[in-house]
């Protein structure tokens, strides 16, 4: 990877998207997680909001992997899972898998971040 502020975005975007693909996806009159929280924001059409996050990951999958270096000591299944998150997302049946996903992908992306950071002190 050729910058190491690209792995602070994705991995930052990703835990984001995370919590916007699971609630949006989420069930709010069946009691599920982020029920507390629907009842304080009512947004009409969140399928949309899946739809844009999923979008925006999958930018953000393309840049990592295009600026991915077969030399670099990023590990390339972070940038597979951010993109598999964002495809999983287009489906509303996947949408839970697809917030997993971006969740492992986030916390590899901030691990790799860390990583590099502490090599390069």
């Amino acid at each position: 990877m050729k910058s190491k502020k690209l792995l602070l975005i994705n991995g930052i975007s990703a835990i984001i998207g995370f919590f916007v693909i699971a609630y949006a996806s989420s069930d709010k009159e069946g009691g599920k997680i982020f029920y507390l929280i629907s009842r304080f924001v009512e947004v009409p059409d969140l399928r949309n909001m899946v739809y844009f996050t999923c979008f925006i990951l999958l930018i953000l999958a393309f840049l990592a992997f295009f600026l991915h270096d077969e030399n670099s000591k990023v590990n390339k299944k972070t940038y597979q899972f951010l993109f598999t998150a964002s495809i999983l997302g287009f489906v509303p049946f996947f949408s839970y898998f697809s917030s997993i996903l971006a969740l492992v992908s986030g916390v590899l992306y901030l691990t790799d971040y860390v990583s590099l950071s502490k090599k390069d002190v």
